[in-house]
This record gives C-alpha cells, sequence and structure tokens, in this order.
C-alpha cells in the first residue's frame, strides 16, 4: 500500500568534502560573526587539524606540520570568506590571515569591527556637530569701535 512512496534502499546524504566546504566558506550578510566562526572551527576536524591553545603556557601541545597547513588554510578561508569587503580588507591588513590561529583572526574581525562602528559613531557625531555650529562661528570676528580723540 506504501510501497510506492517509501524508498526501497537506503538513502544517503551527500557528503560535502572537506576542501569543497573550505573553499565555500562565507559568511552571509545576516549572519553574526559567531556563528560564522563556529561555522569555520567546526571545519577543523574535518580537515584532521586544531585551532592554537589561547595561552603560551603549554609547550607540550604542538601542531603537526600537516596541521599548521590546513589549520593555515582554514584562517585564510575563514577571513576571505567575510561578507563585508572592507572590513575584509581591513583585517587583511591587520594580519588577520595570517596570524597563525583561528581563534586570534576572529578576535582580530572582532576588534576591527568595534573600530570601525567607533570610527563612523564619531563621524557621524562630528557631521552632527557641523550642522549645529553656523558658518560664520567659525571664523573670529572682532568689532572695536572708532576711537575718538579730545581734540
Amino acid at each position: 500500500m506504501l510501497e510506492g512512496t517509501v524508498p526501497s534502499g537506503p538513502t544517503t546524504i551527500p557528503e560535502i568534502s572537506a576542501q569543497a566546504q573550505m573553499d565555500t566558506l562565507a559568511k552571509e550578510a545576516s549572519e553574526p560573526h559567531a556563528a560564522y566562526y563556529q561555522r569555520a572551527v567546526n571545519t577543523l576536524p574535518r580537515t584532521h587539524s586544531r585551532d592554537r591553545l589561547r595561552t603560551t603556557e603549554s609547550i607540550m601541545f604542538v601542531l603537526t606540520g600537516l596541521e599548521e597547513f590546513t589549520l593555515g588554510c582554514v584562517v585564510n578561508a575563514f577571513v576571505r570568506g567575510l561578507y563585508d569587503p572592507y572590513l575584509r580588507r581591513k583585517v587583511m591588513n591587520y594580519g588577520g590571515a595570517s596570524c597563525g590561529s583561528l581563534w586570534l583572526s576572529y578576535d582580530i574581525v572582532l576588534q576591527t569591527q568595534k573600530a570601525i562602528q567607533e570610527k563612523k559613531l564619531l563621524e557621524e557625531q562630528l557631521a552632527e556637530r557641523k550642522k549645529v555650529v553656523p558658518p560664520c562661528a567659525s571664523t573670529l570676528q572682532i568689532e572695536v569701535p572708532a576711537l575718538r580723540f579730545p581734540i
């Protein structure tokens, strides 16, 4: 009775290769940075890599050459996939793509985004102040009454 609607064999979902996952790693316009970072972190086990520790106290934690290489590829893909081209360029200028750690790259993204927002806010405040101040108030005008001496 239901034979026509149920597949006869096992259904498999095609798995995306780790390389394809890194190549297509891109932040969506409305996606929070934290969610995008988590997607990048999830690619690390698939590429047989791991991120560096946040502390330098553990000298026992050393990445292999393959882990170093794949971590660098994931970090680079993470930065290349940033949605905002201005933010992406700034993060690259600050070494976000070559810092050697995904968490550090994410931190650079957050700090850069914060700096961009603060700069934009300051520019808006400055523009607002220029609207309030009349144009003639920017120059100093002094009126001196005519001097009269008695004769």
